[in-house]
């Protein structure tokens, strides 16, 4: 392990050059500045080349564009915490559309594999035999996201019992009805959903 570590710091320390030549010629001969211009006059290409249409692409672009320039983050959009209100509005959807009563939201997770980061050892290391960071999202009866938690360790694995301790304790940050919340799951394949002690 300390050889491999060596051997990257010194790959890092033997670079031929600040830019790569063919990175410097990237506003000449880059592919954005040549070719996808000339993609933009023909939509349909377009839309086989960037999966999108170009309205879509241009708002895409104004959207990103002060944020890569000030080389800021997107801290000013985000997602608001549910209120008591909005927890009875998910449980009653879920029992008008799904038959299920006191469930406010569904539960699910994503591994994102990634490489290791230096000197994190086995943090990131899921059961799955690969690094990854995880994306755990909680949606509505409409399929909207009402709760997401993006960028936890991939060593933590995405477990009910742990899933549950965590939105127990949450439940008062949650602004939860009666803050009673626990986490069931109906089936081994099926979706984990997150159920309130509420009358609906």
């Amino acid at each position: 392990m300390l050889l491999l570590r060596k051997k990257r710091q010194k790959r890092w320390l033997n670079r031929r050059w600040l830019v790569s030549p063919i990175n410097q010629k990237r506003i000449q001969k880059g592919d954005y500045n040549n070719l996808f211009q000339e993609i933009k006059n023909d939509p349909d290409f377009f839309y086989r080349y960037t999966r999108m249409t170009l309205e879509h692409f241009e708002k895409l672009v104004e959207l990103t564009k002060p944020y890569l320039i000030k080389a800021s983050s997107s801290s000013s959009l985000y997602l608001s915490s549910p209120t008591e209100e909005d927890w009875m509005k998910y449980a009653q959807g879920y029992w008008k559309r799904w038959n299920i009563p006191n469930c406010v939201g569904s539960i699910d997770g994503k591994h994102i594999r990634m490489r290791c980061p230096p000197n994190s050892g086995s943090l990131y290391y899921n059961y799955k035999k690969y690094y990854s960071i995880v994306l755990l999202a909680v949606a509505d009866h409409l399929y909207r996201f009402t709760l997401v938690d993006i960028g936890a360790f991939g060593g933590k694995q995405l477990e009910i019992k742990q899933t549950s301790h965590n939105l127990v304790y949450g439940a008062k940050f949650l602004k939860c009805p009666d803050q009673k919340i626990k986490v069931f799951q109906f089936g081994q394949n099926f979706t984990k959903m997150l159920l309130l002690s509420v009358k609906v």
